[in-house]
């Protein structure tokens, strides 16, 4: 199954034709101020002509005007732990997933434990308001790299692994869509590695523990990532935060042709109910 790109300014009616498509994804925020009454009419029009698809709707406003057609699910984006308080002060009462597609930040919303779904609220939110575990959940996690106007940016691999895990505590569809141009490398500087000084600049050479190269600041294909979402040891950034003994950084980059989809061994493919649910 895959979800399938519509652009509805440019090709309104494309998915009058479509065949076999279960999910599609507008390219397009139908709830911004710049679309237009009528555009916007037409491209619903369009939808609810396709009861058999189910569509998803990106936005950065959190509460459409009016009833939506059973086959919208409406996608929130969270970038960072500002936009989480901003669009999930409140739940919506529509269909919706959780977008974070190239995340800037970590973002918590509650933790629990896999045997007894034990819930501790985030400190920003009561445990009735959480996206996983309140009245109204969100029926669609989807994660991953999505390309802007400055390309691929770095997404932290934990986080992803903790949606992952919430997701599947919490039985919600979790998707990701892939790395982008960024891939963890295989090995992870311990703060163990930092405090015994076994870690130097000759670590990522070849030798026991992983054949490679170390990010200096001078290689655009390598570079170290913090958990709060900040890189450095790269072009851009050349300040080195180990040599300077900066906690928080154990995390190395490396671009990669060949990114692909697959998180610790496994491509998590799952979609929620058809419209029919």
């Amino acid at each position: 199954m895959t979800l399938r790109l519509w652009d509805p300014v440019l090709h309104r009616d494309t998915p009058l034709r479509y065949r076999d498509t279960r999910f599609v994804r507008v390219m397009a925020d139908l709830f911004a101020e710049t679309m237009s009454g009528v555009r916007l009419a037409n491209i619903f029009d369009v939808i609810t002509r396709r009861p058999d698809i189910t569509f998803l709707v990106p936005t950065h406003f959190p509460s459409p005007v009016g009833a939506l057609p059973s086959n919208v699910i409406v996608g929130l984006n969270l970038p960072d732990e500002n936009a989480r308080e901003a669009l999930l002060s409140t739940l919506p009462t529509f269909r919706y997933a959780i977008l974070r597609q190239n995340p800037t930040g970590p973002v918590t919303f509650c933790r629990c434990d896999g045997a007894n779904l034990e819930r501790q609220a985030h400190p920003f939110l009561v445990s009735s308001n959480c996206p996983f575990h309140g009245p109204n959940k969100a029926e669609w996690v989807i994660a991953g790299a999505d390309k802007d106007r400055i390309g691929f940016r770095p997404i932290h691999p934990e986080w992803l692994r903790y949606l992952r895990d919430l997701c599947a505590v919490t039985r919600i569809p979790f998707l990701f869509t892939g790395w982008g141009s960024w891939v963890p490398d295989e090995y992870v500087i311990t703060q163990d590695d930092l405090d015994s000084g076994r870690f130097s600049r000759d670590f990522f050479r070849a030798g026991e523990r992983r054949s490679g190269q170390k990010p200096t600041g001078q290689n655009k294909s390598r570079c170290v990532m913090h958990q709060m979402g900040a890189t450095a040891l790269h072009p851009g950034n050349p300040f080195d935060p180990w040599a300077a003994g900066h906690p928080g950084w154990h995390t190395v980059m490396q671009r990669s042709a060949k990114a692909g989809r697959v998180l610790d061994g496994v491509e998590h493919d799952a979609y929620p109910k058809g419209p029919n649910r």
